[in-house]
C-alpha cells in the first residue's frame, strides 16, 4: 500500500472513530473516564496497525503531527471543544496526555525501525494496560496512594496495570520471537512490575509517553540479556523495593517519591551495575539524617518530582561510544551490550 493512501485510511477510521466515542458519550452518558479512555483505546488499537501499512517513519511522524494539531485546535476552539472535546476532556483534571500520545507512538515506532514486536508491545501497554488502570480504579478503587502532584492512584488500578502487561510482554515474545518460554516469563514479569511502577508516578498525562518509551526501552535491553541477568534483574529489583520500603519511615518520602527511588536505583543499575548503586543509596542514607521529618513535617513532603530532579542530572553523562571516560565504558553494562551488538 502507497503510504499516502495509508496515511488517508487511518486519517478515516481515526476520524470515524472519534465520531463514534463522541455520539457513545452523548447517547448514554457514562462516566467521563469510560468515554475518554474509550477512545484511548479505539486510538491505540488502530496504531497496532502501523508496522503492516508502513515501512517507513515519515507517514507515522505525519499522523502524529496532523493529530498533534487536531488536538491542539481541539483545546482551544469552542466549537470543537464542545463537541469532540467533550469526550477528551471530561475528565477535569490538567493533562497533556492526548498531545504526548501520537508523538510517542510516532518516537516509538521510528526507535523500533521496523521491527513489529519492538513496537506492539509497547502499544499495547499504552493502549490496554494504561486504559485499565484507569477504568479499574475508577470503578473498583478502594486502597489510594499518593501520586505527583498531590493526585491519587489505587492499588487495584496499579494490579490491574500489572496484571494485563505481563502477559501482553509474555504472550508476546513467546508468539513473535525466538525467544525462550524461561526468558519471556521473566522478561513479562520485569516489564509488568516496571511498567507499573513507572505508570504510578506519571503526572498530567505524560504516563502516556513515559509508558511507551520505557517499555521499549527495556525490550530492547531485555534483547540483550541472559536468563541468569533477567533473572538478576528481578532480585534487584526486589531488594531495592524491599529496601526503601523499609528506610522510607526515616525519610519525608511520599509513596510517589519512594516508587520514583526503586525506578531511580532499578535505572542506575541497569546502567552501570551495582557499583553504581553506592552513589545514589548514599545520598538516599545521608538525606534522611541530614533532612530528618521534623514535628513540622510529619507528612510526607518530597515526591517522585523531587527524588527525580536530584538523580536525573547525572544521567546525561552516560553517553555509550560518544567520548566516554575508558574506565567508566570498561565497567558500563551499558557501553559493553552497544559494543558487542552488530
Amino acid at each position: 500500500m502507497h503510504p499516502v493512501v495509508g496515511i488517508l485510511l487511518v486519517l478515516v477510521v481515526l476520524g470515524g472513530l472519534s465520531g463514534g466515542c463522541r455520539w457513545y458519550a452523548a447517547r448514554y452518558q457514562p462516566h467521563p473516564e469510560i468515554a475518554r479512555k474509550s477512545l484511548h483505546v479505539a486510538l491505540g488499537l488502530v496504531t497496532l496497525s502501523f508496522p503492516w501499512l508502513f515501512d517507513a517513519p515519515w507517514p507515522v511522524i505525519t499522523l502524529a503531527v496532523l493529530a498533534v494539531g487536531a488536538l491542539t485546535a481541539v483545546r482551544h476552539v469552542k466549537a470543537m471543544r464542545e463537541t469532540v472535546g467533550e469526550v477528551i476532556h471530561g475528565v477535569r483534571r490538567e493533562s497533556t496526555g492526548e498531545l504526548v500520545f501520537p508523538i510517542a507512538v510516532a518516537a516509538v515506532f521510528t526507535l523500533a525501525r521496523g521491527d513489529a514486536v519492538l513496537f506492539v508491545v509497547p502499544m499495547l501497554l499504552l493502549t490496554i494496560s494504561d486504559a485499565l488502570a484507569a477504568l479499574i480504579g475508577v470503578r473498583y478503587g478502594k486502597t489510594h496512594y499518593a501520586s505527583t502532584e498531590g493526585t491519587t492512584k489505587s492499588i487495584e488500578g496499579s494490579a490491574a496495570f500489572f496484571l494485563s502487561a505481563f502477559p501482553a510482554t509474555h504472550i508476546a515474545l513467546l508468539l513473535a520471537t525466538g525467544t525462550g518460554r524461561a526468558e519471556s516469563l521473566l522478561i513479562g514479569l520485569q516489564m509488568g512490575l516496571l511498567m507499573t511502577l513507572v505508570e504510578a508516578v506519571a503526572w498530567r498525562g505524560l504516563d502516556n509517553l513515559l509508558v511507551p518509551l520505557a517499555g521499549f526501552a527495556l525490550l530492547k535491553d531485555a534483547a540483550h540479556r541472559s536468563m541468569t541477568e533477567l533473572a538478576t534483574g528481578l532480585v534487584v529489583l526486589g531488594l531495592l523495593a524491599l529496601a526503601i520500603a523499609v528506610w522510607r519511615r526515616r525519610t519525608t518520602l511520599d509513596t510517589s517519591g519512594a516508587v520514583a527511588s526503586v525506578l531511580v536505583g532499578f535505572v542506575t543499575w541497569t546502567i552501570g551495575g551495582l557499583a553504581w548503586l553506592v552513589a545514589p543509596f548514599a545520598a538516599l542514607v545521608s538525606y534522611a539524617a541530614l533532612w530528618p521529618p521534623g514535628e513540622q513535617e510529619k507528612a510526607p513532603i518530597h515526591n517522585a518530582q523531587a527524588v527525580l530532579a536530584v538523580n536525573a542530572p547525572g544521567w546525561p553523562g552516560c553517553t555509550p561510544r560518544r567520548g566516554c571516560p575508558a574506565w567508566i565504558s570498561s565497567t558500563c553494562r551499558w557501553c559493553a551490550t552497544r559494543s558487542s551488538s552488530p
